[in-house]
């Protein structure tokens, strides 16, 4: 299953030597990550076979900051290269989901998320944020009304995300003026309040 994924992926097969896999398999098994994680991330990201060892266990220690094992095991797959991609940009969009949206990892884990852009999920949470048909959870987890998941809200395609976030409130083309007026709006960091 996975192997056609693998030739699909790789430009260059020479770089798919028996020591290289090999390698980075044990790897894998040394941070106590299994076969399996290892197969899928190793089919969907082809930058790991040329990465420094170190470079990714020191990535993988970085990640479980974020997500326990049970996490990793779980969003690996959906999104491989969280282990060779730009580590600021991971750390952004975290913490925005986090913080600004107040999603918790577990859901993160059942989303694409971390294979969309900023910008992308901004447009999102911010349509229905504004749109009241989103509500921050408080302290407790509580809301004001009942938020889509996080996949929905992220993952669909956008007539699908229009029908199930906002009950048919709105049309493409309300998104679309929504989308280029918050092109144009002036913002630092939302992080920083």
């Amino acid at each position: 299953k996975y192997m056609g994924f693998v030739l699909k992926n790789y430009d260059d097969w020479s770089l798919l030597t028996r020591k290289q896999i090999a390698d980075t398999y044990e790897l894998f098994r040394t941070v106590s990550l299994n076969s399996d994680l290892f197969v899928a991330v190793f089919s969907g990201n082809s930058k790991i076979i040329e990465e420094n060892p170190q470079t990714l266990l020191n990535r993988l220690n970085n990640l479980r900051n974020y997500f326990t094992n049970k996490h990793l095991k779980r969003i690996l797959p959906r999104s491989p290269q969280l282990l060779t991609d730009n580590f600021d940009n991971f750390r952004y969009k975290f913490v925005y989901i986090y913080e600004l949206m107040g999603i918790r990892q577990n859901e993160m884990c059942s989303s694409f998320v971390f294979n969309k852009t900023m910008n992308h999920i901004r447009e999102r949470q911010l349509f229905l944020a504004r749109s009241f048909f989103y509500d921050k959870p408080n302290k407790k987890g509580l809301t004001r009304i009942e938020n889509p998941k996080l996949s929905l809200i992220i993952d669909a395609p956008i007539k699908e995300y229009l029908t199930k976030c906002t009950n048919n409130t709105f049309t493409e083309e309300d998104y679309d003026a929504f989308c280029n007026y918050l092109s144009i709006e002036n913002v630092e960091n939302e992080l920083l309040g």
